[in-house]
Order: structure tokens, then sequence, then C-alpha cells
């Protein structure tokens, strides 16, 4: 592509057009002459409209001539979009493009200056330049500058390419006159302000605790905190950290193993002055790295495993439902009215976590990866307001300013309460490597996902796809524990090319695979299906409380992997038995392997490579992927496991609690149900269909019906 500012750009919600010929720039439809088209659907935008013009900025495109079209975007009231769209286009512009706004009659009279005010509002400072009819005809020199001087690589790795959001704030006070009081003055107010979290005084006055920091700041703050708590602290300064886990951890255990196994609670504290430019103490440290809170878990973690204390994490907050994911809050000199340089500092994580339901909780990709070894059903997060928290920035929070007039974007500090249970699989090895070498958490873009329950066939589609290509299949769950690591590690006579770019990821939940997970950004998704009544058989324990307590629980599972995207491929079970030393032809072309391993020869071959598998692999081996090998045993071999397999047949006397669950499935979800679930021999056999309002329709209930009717 050619670089300098000579690049006709088009530049909407939908698409992304780049010419270099003379056009009419108000018509993007027009095919004649344009070089670069990308059109991106609702999913898409959010994630794919960043990461699509930062990588042109990279080769060199400039925009001569811009048009920037808000059809299809809410202008009523300032928005994040809005903000993140003036920030991408800008990102192509020079002092010398030519700036459109459409649609036109938008930004005509007195309906275009309300539209501006908007505009600006969501942006946080004027960013476009106008003439006297108030029409943008150019970026402003200040804003320009402002989006120029971002350093480029923290954005990329803070944003996890483009997947978080992303909030560019001015603020005059990060010259160096900002801080009127004295510091002490502010570790006193954090302090006051913790304290009056009722809760978290309840669960930490006069106990044993840890307490990371960042560096002196958070270690001043946490000596008052404890000497007001009356708790007994060790403080640890994640900048005195050395940044290999394994040194880490031999240190935690020489000095601290005694407190370690008393201990009650690990808290994270983020205060600091987050200007790492000018503290050359923080190059090279964990600190030095966009996403040191990963650092700070993981090593809570650790510590609280031991006792199986509460880790407490302080963090600042945004309103999932209002940003639509994590924000990397960036602070810039302002305000951007002027044409002088800008100052602006490495961004800063807000998690954006919001309760969707009392019980279900919705939070952006980077917390996700964050809280991926601590994240259960009985954490609790839990924000509160803090008075004057604007002012505060020893918080980390530079420029958290009260929200502009018409914006619902309110950052505020919130509490993670996490209990940690002991579990001999959690490791965290790959998730600290990763995290260093690529300096964000680990994200799956592009990739092929297969979504299966336990027992449905997930390990036979690995050991086929391993031994066809020679690639290596992960679970989701290898950057949180020593499963889900590539047969090929465990069977080293599968001759698997470890270190090839792994064919496929597997996850036994969408849950779990979310953490890692964007579905719209995905290759491909297979979900293999399974009858829900063998699975039942096979995975019910002793009823807890009620068996209808444990029934309902179990068809929460079993739904979770059911589609809902509507692009996902559909295998079932049977299927799979079909195609014994090979793989369904729709896997085979979705996957892009060679019909040539379909033949007779090739599939026996494979057969009696699982035989010998089953006959020397340790079911018993948690340190490798046992549940993979008795599967195959059962198969092809002979398995000692406890663990029951799914019967070919529902011994009558489980049909009871068969009816029972189908009445649970449609109560839950009618539709897919009917889509998915009703087929032959599945099930108690006499389910005919759910009705809309989820009641299920068995055949006594069917002739009954119909004899009525005669």
């Amino acid at each position: 592509m050619k670089s300098s500012a000579q690049w006709l750009c088009y530049l909407s919600i939908r698409s992304l057009h780049l010419r270099t010929d003379i056009y009419d720039l108000s018509q993007p439809d027009s095919a004649d002459g344009h070089r670069y088209l990308e059109e991106f659907s609702e999913e898409l935008i959010r994630s794919k409209f960043s990461r699509s013009v930062a990588e042109h900025r990279d080769q060199g495109v400039r925009c001569k001539e811009m048009v920037l079209d808000f059809a299809g975007q809410n202008v009523s009231m300032a928005n994040q979009w809005l903000h993140e769209f003036v920030f991408w286009a800008a990102s192509l512009a020079t002092s010398e493009t030519r700036l459109q706004l459409l649609p036109a009659e938008w930004f005509r009279g007195s309906q275009g200056s309300k539209v501006l005010e908007v505009i600006d509002a969501s942006v946080g400072v004027p960013w476009g330049a106008k003439e006297s009819d108030g029409f943008g005809t150019h970026f402003a020199d200040g804003y320009l500058q402002a989006v120029e001087s971002v350093d480029r690589k923290a954005l990329f790795e803070s944003t996890m390419a483009g997947q978080n959001r992303l909030l560019l704030r001015f603020d005059p006070r990060l010259n160096s006159k900002r801080i009127a009081a004295t510091r002490s003055q502010r570790i006193w107010a954090i302090v006051q302000d913790l304290a009056k979290n009722g809760e978290f005084s309840y669960v930490t006055e006069r106990r044993q605790i840890f307490v990371l920091v960042r560096s002196s700041v958070g270690e001043e703050v946490a000596e008052a905190l404890c000497v007001l708590l009356e708790c007994q602290c060790s403080i640890l300064r994640l900048v005195d950290l050395p940044q290999d886990q394994g040194l880490i951890e031999e240190m935690l255990i020489a000095r601290y193993q005694t407190i370690i196994d008393v201990n009650q609670a690990v808290l994270i504290l983020p205060f600091d002055l987050y200007d790492f430019k000018s503290q050359l103490q923080y190059q090279g440290t964990l600190l030095d790295h966009p996403h040191w809170e990963a650092f700070a878990l993981m090593l809570a973690h650790f510590i609280a495993r031991s006792a199986q204390s509460l880790v407490i994490h302080f963090f600042l907050h945004a309103q999932y439902l209002d940003v639509g994911d994590d924000v990397a809050l960036i602070s810039c000199e302002g305000p951007a009215d002027q044409a002088l340089a800008q100052r602006c500092l490495d961004p800063v994580m807000i998690h954006a976590i919001q309760y969707t339901s009392e019980n279900f909780l919705e939070a952006g990709h980077a917390s996700r990866r964050y809280y991926g070894l601590l994240w259960h059903h009985n954490s609790v997060y839990q924000s509160w307001e803090v008075e004057d928290f604007a002012s505060k920035d020893f918080w980390g929070c530079l420029t958290c300013l009260a929200a502009k007039k018409g914006s619902s974007l309110q950052i505020q500090p919130m509490v993670a309460y996490m209990h940690v249970h002991e579990r001999p699989a959690i490791d965290s090895v790959n998730l600290w490597h990763h995290l260093l070498e690529k300096r964000m958490p680990p994200s799956l873009i592009g990739v092929n996902l297969l979504v299966s329950m336990p027992g449905s066939g997930q390990s036979y589609v690995r050991f086929m796809l391993e031994l066809m290509t020679g690639r290596p299949t992960l679970g989701v769950e290898t950057y949180y524990s020593t499963k889900g690591r590539s047969l090929g590690d465990c069977f080293p006579e599968m001759g698997v090319n470890r270190s090839a770019e792994p064919i496929l990821w597997v996850a036994h939940s969408f849950f779990e695979a979310k953490k890692l997970v964007q579905v719209p950004l995905l290759k491909s998704l297979v979900l293999i299906l399974r009858n829900y009544a063998s699975l039942w058989l096979r995975l019910k324990f002793s009823p807890l409380d009620t068996l209808d307590d444990e029934l309902r629980h179990f068809v929460e599972e079993y739904l979770a992997v059911l589609p809902e995207q509507g692009d996902e491929v559909i295998i079932y079970h049977e299927d799979l038995r079909a195609a014994e030393g090979t793989l369904p032809q729709d896997l085979l072309t979705l996957w892009d392997i060679s019909n040539l391993q379909h033949d007779d020869a090739s599939r026996a071959a494979r057969i009696g490579d699982l035989r010998k598998i089953a006959q020397s692999c340790n079911e018993s081996d948690e340190t490798c992927e046992s549940a993979a090998c008795r599967n195959i045993k059962v198969v092809y071999g002979k398995s000692t496991h406890p663990q029951r397999s799914a019967p070919k047949h529902i011994p009558l006397e489980n049909l009871p609690e068969i009816l029972r669950l189908e009445e649970l499935l449609c109560e839950r979800r009618p539709q897919a149900v009917n889509s998915f679930l009703l087929r032959d021999a599945w099930g108690s056999g006499r389910l005919r269909y759910c009705t809309a309002e989820g009641t299920a329709v068995f055949a006594d209930d069917a002739m009954e019906k119909k004899l009525q009717m005669e």
C-alpha cells in the first residue's frame, strides 16, 4: 500500500473503504476504483474495526480526504462507540486531511450543532476544526497530536489487539501542579475509603493477611490499613519481585511458609502514581506490564490455596453494559484544543463487570482471563460509592473525572471476594509465560473450537485429528491447569509436532471457553451432542438436596452446549461412532483435511494406533490426559476406572427421572429441544415435541389428544 496522505478513505459503522483514485467520497458503494473494502457485521464491529484500522495505519495508510459516516450510530447522547470511532479515524489522518461528515443533513444548522456537541462530549474535547458555518473540515491539531502521541505498542497490548475498549481522557491535572493535598493526606483518604466498605472491614479485621502492593505508595496504604483494622500483615511489593514465577514461589515458601499455612486472606491493592516513563525503577519489573494485575492474581492464588483462604482484589470498575468490555484508559494532558504537544501516559485497565441477574455475572475479555484461576459461582464483585473519587489519583485513575453530561460511563472502585479451593490440577505456569512473552493474556482469535459435554466423543475427535494431521489439539484449560495438553504430549508414539499451530481448541463448556474465546471471532465452531439420557446416567451423583435440583443443574450444563449463534456445525455422537477410524465428512471439509485420510487402509491403521495406546496408557495418571486414556480404553481396551460409562440403553428403573429431565429441557429451551434433540432412541423415546410455552408433549399425551379430537 502507498504511504503518505494519498488515500481517499470512507469509514462507517459497517465498512471501511480505502482508495487511491478520484471518486465521489459520499457514494462509498460505487465499485469504481476501490482498492480495499472490508465490511463488519454487528458482532465484529467493535473488535474488528479497530484492529483493521490499526493494521492499515501500521502499513503507512494516511488519508488525503476522509468521509466519516455516522449513519447507524446513536448521536442522541454521548457514548463510548462515538469516542472510539473518532479516535481510530484520526489514526489515519494528518493535519492536511480534508474531512467530510455524513449524513450531510445531520450536520446542518442547529441540528448539526447539537450532533457535534454530542460527539464532542463522547470524545471529551473538541476534535474537529470548524469553519464559520460550523462544519468540520479537518481534525483539530491538539486532538490529532494527542492521538499521535499514544504509544501504539502499549495500546495494542492493553487492548489485547483491539478486544478491550479504549478511552482517551484529557485532564490539566497531569501537569506537575496537579497534587494539591500532601501525600500522607491522600493515603489516609484512601484508607478511609476502604474502611467505609463494611464487608471488607468485617472479613479482614484482626486477621492474618498478605497484602500485595505495587510499590511504596501502596505499601504506605497497606501499613495504615493494617493498623486501622488491627491485622497481622505481610506486605509484598510487586516491584521488588523477579519476573520468574518459579523463583517467586521458591522465595515465598522459604520466607513465609509458616505464615502461608495459617493465612486467612490475600489482599491486592492497586495504588500508585502510574507514571512509568518517569520512574526508571519500574522498568523490567512486573509493573512494567499492561496486565500486571494478572500476575498479582496468580501470586495471590498461590499464597491463598494452601490454607484455602480468601483473595480480595481492589480495582477500578465500570458498568459492563455501559462500555461493552474492559477499558484501557489513557490519560493525556489537556484540554486538547490548542496546537501543543500532548503528553499521554500508558493505559490503565478499567474492569467492566456487572451482575446481569442475581447470580449471573458479565465481564470483559481481560477480566475473564485475569480471574480464570479464581472464577467461581460463589465469588462476589461489589462496587461502592467513594466521596470525591475523581480527585484521588493514587487509585491509578489519573483522570477519573465525573462523567460528562449525557454520558453513562462512570468509573468507581470495586472489590472482588474470591474463595480459593485446593485443586491439584490447577497450574498457571502456561498463563504466566504467555503473559511475559506476549505482554497480553492469551486470546483465541480465528481458531477452530469444539465444545461438548464430557463423554460425548471429544477425546476421539482429538485422537483422530492429531493422528491425521500431526498437529496438536489443546484444551482451553491449558492456561489454568495441568489439563488441556496435546494428546501428543502424553502419547509420543502418535508422532505429533507439538510446536505446530494447534489445529483445534476444545472445551467442555462455553463458560470455560469464553475465558479465552470471542465466539464471533472464531474460524469455526463445532458442537458435539449426545443423548442427554445417556450423559445423565453417566454423570449423575448422589443427590445433595433433591433429585430435581440435581436434574436442573444437569439441564443447565447440557443446554449450555446447545447452539445459539446459528453458525455452528452440529455433530452427533452417533456420527462419530459411524466414522470409526476417521471423522465425519463435514468435519474433514470444515478443517480442510485431505480425503485421502478417509480410505480403508488409513482408517484401519488409526484404529490399530488407538488399540496400542489403550493397552499402554495409564488412566489414573492425572499429570497427563487420563480422561482421554480412559475413554479410549472403554472402546479399545479394558477400563478399571470407577467413572461409569454412558449406557447404550436406558434401564427401566431410570425412566421416571428421564421423563422429568425432558420436562425440564422443554421448560428451559423448547425451541432448541425441538430443533436438535428429538432423535430416534434418545431420552425416554416418548418425547414428541415441546410447546412454545415450554410444556413437554409425550407420545401418550399426543394419542390422548387425538382421541379427544375424534
